[in-house]
C-alpha cells in the first residue's frame, strides 16, 4: 500500500507516526553506551554477520532521535534512546543474534545515511513511498498518518482538513509528509485568503507557537499531535480525522536481501510470540499495529 489522501479521511487511529528535524548524523557515544543490550533475549531466528551488517555482532540502526518523537523514538533524561520503535529495533537485533547500536540521524538524512553505510537499518517512522522504494527495500511494521491540532479555546478553529484552512496560519514540521500535503493544498487557496505556512523543526516547537497564538493550526504526524493533545490538559485538541494514511517500514539497502529477509522473519516471530502487541499495548497504541 502506498500514500492515500482524502478530504477528510475515514482513517481512524488514536495515534500514529511522524516528522523531521535537523541534527547531524552521529553514532551515540557520549551519555549513552555505544552498544546496548536487548532488554530480553528472544530466540534467534537468523544468524546475521558481515557483509549483511557493517560490524560483527552489531545491528546499527539509524533513527531521528533528536526529534523527540514521543512515544515512538526519543532520548530520555539520561540521553538513552527510548520508544516503541526503539523497543522494536532492540528486539529485532536480539532475534538476529546481534546487539542494538543507535545512530542518531537527521530525518532527511535517514536514507542517505543508510546508503552511505553509516548504519545497517533505518527504523524511525519512515513512510513507505514510491520514491523511497526506488532506492531502498522496506519491511512494513506500523501504520501512520497526518493530522491537525488547534487550540481548544479558539472559537473559529478549523474542524479538519478542508477549505477552511485557507486564510489560516499553519505550522508544519520540515521534511514531513504533512508539509508536502499542506504546500500542495496551499496552492489551491484563493489569493485573497492564502494559507500561510510556517516550517518548524519539531512538533513540540509547533505546539508552543500554537499556544502562543503564532499559529492557528499545527499539521504533522498523528503520533506526535495526538500525544501533544493528550498531554495538554485540555488546551489543545485534534481537529477532525487524519487526512493521510501510510505504512511505516524498516529500510535496508537494495543490495542487502539477506538482512531484509531476516528482519521480516524477526518481525514475524515478534508478532507470533506476542512481543509486538505487548510493545504497543504498553503505551496504549494498539491502533497503529500493521499486523492487527
Amino acid at each position: 500500500m502506498r500514500t492515500t489522501r482524502t478530504r477528510p479521511a475515514a482513517f481512524r487511529l488514536s495515534v500514529l507516526a511522524l516528522g523531521a528535524g535537523a541534527i547531524v548524523s552521529t553514532v551515540l557515544t557520549a551519555c549513552s553506551p555505544v552498544v546496548e543490550e536487548a532488554a530480553s533475549t528472544p530466540d534467534v531466528v537468523a544468524a546475521i554477520a558481515p557483509p549483511a551488517v557493517n560490524e560483527e555482532g552489531v545491528l546499527s540502526v539509524c533513527s531521528a532521535l533528536g526529534l523527540g518523537a514521543v512515544p515512538l523514538f526519543y532520548f530520555d533524561e539520561s540521553q538513552e534512546p527510548q520508544g516503541i520503535e526503539i523497543d522494536m529495533a532492540r528486539d529485532v537485533a536480539a532475534r538476529l543474534g546481534l546487539e542494538y547500536r543507535p545512530v542518531s540521524t537527521a530525518f532527511p538524512s535517514l536514507v542517505p545515511s543508510l546508503d552511505a553505510r553509516q548504519c545497517d537499518l533505518v527504523m524511525g517512522s519512515l513512510f513507505i513511498t514510491d520514491e523511497r522504494s526506488a532506492v531502498v527495500d522496506f519491511v512494513p511494521y506500523l501504520k501512520s498518518g497526518s493530522a491537525l491540532i488547534v487550540r481548544s479555546d479558539d472559537d473559529d478553529a478549523v474542524s479538519g482538513f478542508g477549505d477552511d484552512l485557507c486564510g489560516r496560519r499553519v505550522g508544519v514540521t520540515t521534511g514531513g509528509s504533512a508539509a508536502v500535503a499542506m504546500k500542495d493544498f496551499a496552492a489551491e487557496c484563493d489569493g485573497a485568503s492564502p494559507l500561510v505556512l510556517t516550517e518548524v523543526d519539531s512538533a513540540a516547537t509547533g505546539r508552543q507557537m500554537l499556544l502562543n497564538d503564532q499559529l492557528d493550526v499545527m499539521a504533522g504526524s498523528s503520533a506526535d499531535l495526538y500525544y501533544i493533545a493528550s498531554e495538554s490538559q485540555g488546551a489543545i485538541e485534534v481537529a477532525g480525522e487524519p487526512f493521510e494514511t501510510f505504512e511505516v517500514g524498516a529500510a535496508v539497502r537494495k543490495d542487502n536481501t539477506e538482512l531484509h529477509d531476516a528482519v521480516a522473519e524477526a518481525f514475524d516471530a515478534m508478532v507470533a510470540d506476542g512481543t509486538y502487541d505487548d510493545i504497543l499495548a504498553e503505551r496504549g497504541l494498539e491502533a497503529i499495529s500493521f499486523f492487527g
